[in-house]
């Protein structure tokens, strides 16, 4: 691109010292542009290879992209999946200790109702120690 730029003023440069361009000048000029252009075409070719060879490049990323989503999916399904199970296995857990705690309540309540109070302990204990002693069995 420098070059054509080059050449272009060149020619202007030219024209300005003199008022016409002479036939050789001309052609001299006319080939530096077609080997300006040749090498242009050149540089567009290689550009639109590489592109090419980008496009494969992209198109592979997008595939790997593809598959690495495809994979994420799968993986939040499995994590999904695995805490529904873990739910369940919580709700039965709490199922099963609620109902050994609602066991542990009845026998506490039941403890409660029907335990022999200190008031009602210590006369029969007198009495029975009143008793053993008319028969003769205390130590």
């Amino acid at each position: 691109m420098y070059n054509f730029v080059q050449l272009t003023q060149n020619i202007v440069k030219k024209q300005n010292k003199k008022d016409e361009i002479n036939f050789k000048d001309l052609a001299k000029n006319i080939d530096n542009l077609n080997i300006v252009f040749e090498l242009m075409s050149k540089n567009i070719a290689t550009l639109l290879n590489d592109a090419k060879y980008h496009s494969k490049e992209i198109s592979t990323l997008r595939d790997s992209f593809t598959g690495l989503e495809t994979n994420f999916n799968d993986l939040t399904e499995v994590v999904s999946k695995s805490f529904e199970k873990t739910d369940g296995k919580i709700d039965s857990l709490e199922k099963n200790l609620t109902s050994k705690i609602d066991g542990i309540n009845n026998r506490i309540d039941d403890l409660a109702l029907n335990r022999v109070k200190y008031e009602d302990f210590m006369p029969l204990k007198d009495r029975v120690i009143k008793i053993e002693q008319k028969l003769s069995l205390s130590k």
